[in-house]
């Protein structure tokens, strides 16, 4: 089995990507400057999906602050969905998004990019996980809170 990665240098991604590595073939990408590429060249990056298996989208910025950070949260999870729709590929995407969104009262850019995206992601083929926080399991112990239900 084939896995593609996003977000791989991230806390869920790395872990992933450390752990699917030992039994699968993991093909990881970095996302920095991604959305300055034209689109030839975006495409030309994802022609390896075809021999994918499994994509997983761990990519996010939890703290939004420039149209970089926005542009992985809400317009590249839905760019990896319509390449897959337009190559008619045969792979599963999932995607990592927050259980922020089903909050209404939240209304920060985090939430709001998130939110965007998962419109489009839930109406398609798509896997959706929504993680309210992450837990060691070796320490028991909370490591990092991703989004914020009050």
């Amino acid at each position: 089995m084939k896995i593609f990665i996003t977000g791989y240098s991230g806390f869920i991604g790395h872990y992933l990507t450390e752990n699917l590595s030992k039994t699968y073939n993991v093909v990881k990408i970095n996302l920095r400057g991604f959305e300055n590429y034209d689109d030839i060249k975006k495409k030309a990056l994802f022609e390896s999906l075809n021999d994918n298996d499994v994509i997983i989208n761990c990519a996010a910025s939890l703290r939004p602050k420039n149209q970089s950070d926005l542009y992985i949260n809400t317009i590249f999870p839905i760019f990896l969905c319509d390449i897959i729709k337009e190559k008619k590929l045969k792979v599963k995407l999932i995607h990592f998004s927050s259980l922020n969104i089903l909050q209404n009262k939240l209304k920060d850019k985090y939430t709001n990019s998130k939110k965007k995206s998962d419109q489009v992601l839930i109406k398609n083929d798509v896997l959706l996980i929504r993680l309210p926080l992450i837990i060691e399991k070796d320490e028991s112990k909370i490591i990092k809170q991703v989004g914020q239900i009050s």
